[in-house]
């Protein structure tokens, strides 16, 4: 951090004149830069010319910001996310009733529903292993919800299903 000289308090008070602020920011009288009205951080920093004589005053973020900009890629990296696996559900789930197969509307009552949510949670080394899952049985006991909900399940974990 530069210490603000006399000389550069003028070249400041100068350069501030001039200076358009957003609602959100002020000067503040102690450093003559311009901060945030919201956390009080620096938008605004001296560095010094190298190899020339003087000063410039470039804008910078403040922590508010850096914070806000942080939540917005973040929420974009979701949707972004979340479209993903909408166009894979589309893709891979060909029949719609299969949406709604998941671990969460599961009733509780077939105890190998644990073998279907152990397969999910081990789905690398299961990958890795070459290693599925069989399922058989009469009509009507279940392995269209089991497969659904594994499906739903490994599509929420960002893998691809057919």
């Amino acid at each position: 951090m530069i210490e603000i000289t006399a000389e550069i308090r003028a070249l400041i008070d100068k350069a501030a004149a001039g200076v358009e602020l957003a609602g959100d920011e002020y000067i503040d009288p102690a450093d003559g830069l311009i901060h945030c009205k919201k956390c009080g951080g620096q938008r605004q920093t001296v560095v010094p010319c190298f190899g020339k004589p003087g000063y410039f005053m470039p804008r910078c973020v403040c922590q508010c910001q850096r914070e806000a900009e942080e939540q917005r890629k973040a929420a974009e990296e979701r949707q972004r996310r979340m479209e993903r696996i909408k166009r894979r559900k589309a893709q891979g789930l060909q029949d719609r009733y299969l949406y709604d197969y998941t671990f969460a509307n599961d009733n509780g009552q077939n105890p190998l529903m644990d073998k279907a949510r152990a397969y999910v949670e081990n789905w690398k080394e299961a990958y890795r292993n070459n290693t599925g899952l069989l399922l058989f049985g009469d009509v009507g006991t279940g392995k269209s919800f089991f497969a659904g909900c594994i499906a739903n399940a490994l599509l929420d974990r960002d893998v691809p299903v057919l």
